[in-house]
């Protein structure tokens, strides 16, 4: 992979462990929960994620597996990893897993761009990063498709998933919604025949603050941004 962190680098990284990664509270955390995790300060995927990923039916519960921090990541977990996978090229460095509701802040204090604080109707470009302390989540943005619903990439019960909100302005299923199953059947049918559930709710579009990277941090040379979310993942899936 490109060691040049770039808006397409951030994305591509961001679903490597899409489809086989569960979600797992405090992974990502270090054993105090003050702190990234090895796992989350290595480059590459963590080694039991995978397998753990297998052994788990239908029936995942996130419950049974609270800080086993090792099999898989949580929310802030999920992108602390692959801001660090973004920005270095070893391992062991200083990490960047951090509280949701602090998340955007300590991103914005550490120099690599700026927050916008949480309205009725946030914009969202690809790359984006979402954060709520009212939701005690984050999310990666994928941008807007032509409905403006959203696609996004997070860690949220039962894993790593591509999910999809309703439309803002229109009461049909969404664009995102419809493209989000399609992929994820298509590109991970072993995750899809466990885990089928793709929709997100609106409460994915409101209170929610936005850090947003400085293109001279993440350039978007690409200009990933000028597209609609679903033209992006053709683009780089």
């Amino acid at each position: 992979m490109n060691n040049i962190p770039t808006i397409k680098k951030l994305i591509k990284t961001a679903l490597t462990p899409l489809g086989h990664t569960m979600y797992v509270y405090g992974g990502g955390w270090n054993e105090e929960d003050t702190f990234a995790s090895l796992e989350a300060r290595t480059i590459g995927e963590g080694s039991a994620w995978k397998n753990f990923f297998l052994t788990q039916s239908s029936g995942y519960n996130f419950k049974k597996f609270l800080h086993c921090s090792t099999l898989g990541l949580d929310c802030t977990g999920y992108i602390g990893w692959v801001i660090y996978n973004l920005l270095n090229t070893e391992n062991n460095l200083p990490g960047y897993v951090f509280k949701s509701g602090e998340l955007g802040y300590r991103l914005e204090n550490l120099g690599l761009g700026i927050v916008s604080e949480a309205s009725s109707n946030p914009s969202h470009r690809c790359g984006d990063i979402f954060f709520s302390s009212k939701h005690s989540h984050a999310y990666i943005s994928l941008g807007e498709c032509e409905d403006k619903s959203i696609l996004l990439l997070h860690s949220s019960p039962p894993g790593v998933i591509l999910s999809g909100t309703p439309s803002p302005v229109c009461e049909r299923r969404s664009q995102a919604q419809i493209y989000a199953h399609r992929f994820m059947h298509a590109n991970h049918p072993q995750w899809y025949a466990k885990f089928p559930k793709c929709d997100r709710g609106a409460d994915y579009l409101y209170d929610y603050h936005r850090f947003r990277f400085y293109k001279v941090v993440v350039p978007d040379p690409d200009e990933l941004s000028s597209l609609t979310a679903t033209q992006i993942l053709s683009n780089i899936t």
